[in-house]
């Protein structure tokens, strides 16, 4: 089977969430056939090709002016993508894979989707991933006055309902997005972390620190620090004065990084080269994330490494709600002041927090792992596909 892999990141890196996904998926289609991979890039020279994986970066060829791209600069203000369409498919049909026959498409993505016309080249399934309308009414909607909220809320419920349509199915990573897409199958298809070496050190001593790692040159991630540290870090450090907050991750604005640095019993320390060693020394993990869309990856990095996870509702979006009281592994806090409830009765009680741990690893371990994934993965296409 010939399948073809658009994706916006190099399936072969794994560097954060984003990119774990799209590895994952990569992997659970190279057990189905043989993956011929595009990714966009920004300019022409940077394309580029690995042979070997049937991979190949490509640039369109646009027209500089006239209707189309006016029309296409338009699509971006409002959609924040650009639709190439017909100039995609003809780059992928006669210069990059010329005579392949596609059984089917998968792309990562809604926004690339459309901007391919992938339901062109055979059956498409979308890994819709980031709603695009979560991540609006999250990151944008506020700045915006009523009308201007309804209308694009209109806009952009009718857009994807309309996407969707084109498909043969789609992957969502949380249960409740299934809602925006009635007429179309669509699959919970949940996210996995990078496996835990065998020999991690589950019970290595603890340091007196909270961690957090991410992506910090994304602006949920770098904005939902700032905000725990203005809003909760004060107070948890005059309770806990010999706890430190460890910030990791490459990209971070250097006005925040800045910032961060200077407020007592924080260390920002960028990229980290072994990540598992953080979390090894680490007493918990928190996650502080307050808008964008998906799942928090991060939030089952941190169970898979038998260390409890403190999130924000939103960082622990698509999970269950009974698992959300700390006793397996994950709590939710909603300020201050249930954070350090958390603290007092969850991190700091060696016993809770062991328990807790155990159940964590147990929870994400049964249903986060990679061969539910590839199987979720191989059921939807053989609907459509000879698998």
């Amino acid at each position: 089977m010939n399948i073809l892999f658009i994706a916006y990141t190099d399936p072969n890196v794994e560097g954060y969430g984003a990119e774990q996904r799209t590895a994952a998926l990569y992997r659970a289609l190279k057990n189905l056939g043989t993956v011929y991979t595009v990714i966009p890039s920004g300019k022409p020279d940077s394309e580029r090709v690995d042979v070997e994986r049937y991979i190949q970066w490509i640039n369109p060829r646009l027209p500089p002016h006239g209707l189309k791209r006016r029309l296409r600069s338009c699509l971006r203000q409002f959609f924040g993508y650009e639709a190439r369409g017909a100039f995609w498919e003809q780059e992928v049909r006669e210069r990059i894979f010329p005579g392949v026959q596609f059984d089917c498409v998968v792309v990562r993505y809604l926004y690339a989707a459309i901007e391919f016309c992938a339901w062109e080249y055979g059956p498409c399934y979308i890994d819709v991933d980031d709603l695009p309308l979560e991540k609006y009414e999250t990151e944008i909607a506020s700045h915006q006055n009523t009308l201007q909220r309804a209308l694009r809320r209109a806009i952009l419920k009718r857009w994807m309902a309309s996407l969707a349509r084109l498909c043969a199915g789609l992957w969502v990573t949380n249960e409740g997005h299934r809602a925006y897409f009635p007429s179309v199958p669509t699959t919970y298809l949940p996210n996995i972390a990078r496996s835990v070496p065998e020999n991690y050190p589950y019970e290595a001593p603890r340091a007196q620190r909270l961690f957090t790692v991410g992506l910090l040159s994304y602006p949920p991630n770098y904005e939902g620090i700032n905000r725990f540290l203005m809003e909760v870090w004060p107070a948890v450090h005059a309770a806990y004065p010999a706890l430190t907050y460890r910030i990791a991750g490459a990209g971070a604005p250097e006005d925040y990084a800045t910032r961060w640095s200077v407020i007592p019993g924080v260390e920002v320390v960028g990229f980290v080269d072994d990540l598992h060693a953080e979390y090894a020394q680490a007493l918990a993990c928190v996650v502080p994330v307050d808008s964008g869309s998906g799942t928090c990856i991060k939030t089952i990095e941190a169970l898979l490494h038998g260390r409890c996870c403190l999130a924000t509702p939103f960082g622990a979006r698509g999970w269950p709600d009974d698992c959300l009281d700390g006793t397996g592994g994950l709590a939710v806090y909603h300020n201050v002041e249930d954070f350090i409830k958390l603290l007092d009765n969850l991190v700091m009680d060696e016993s809770s927090r062991r328990q807790s741990e155990q159940a964590g690893r147990h929870y994400a371990s049964e249903h986060f792992g990679f061969e539910h994934f590839c199987e979720t993965v191989r059921l939807t296409l053989s609907k459509n596909v000879n698998t």
